[in-house]
């Protein structure tokens, strides 16, 4: 999901459908939190097979969705991670 709207003249390809030039990586969010976040999973995934089915340490993720408000919640979140 993202609140920002689009202006469509500005790009050179479909925003969605992510294009490779000059070695970089063009699409809508490609450097965004959410864009960063699936490479992190994707990193993770790749571990995990790697790993046949195991990670080689323990691992908790933690999605903050409401950073351009704030991340009120975060805190206790973590906080709440931590007790459990």
């Amino acid at each position: 999901m993202c609140s920002r709207p689009i202006r469509w003249t500005e790009w050179l390809t479909p925003p969605f459908e992510p294009r490779e030039r000059d070695g970089n990586l063009y699409a809508r969010g490609a450097v965004d939190d959410k864009g960063q976040m699936y490479m992190h999973l994707k990193a993770l995934e790749s571990l995990f097979q790697t790993g046949k089915g195991k990670l080689p340490v323990n691992v908790r993720v933690i999605l903050e969705v409401k950073r351009k408000f704030g991340g009120e919640g975060l805190p206790t979140s973590c906080a709440s991670i931590r007790r459990s």
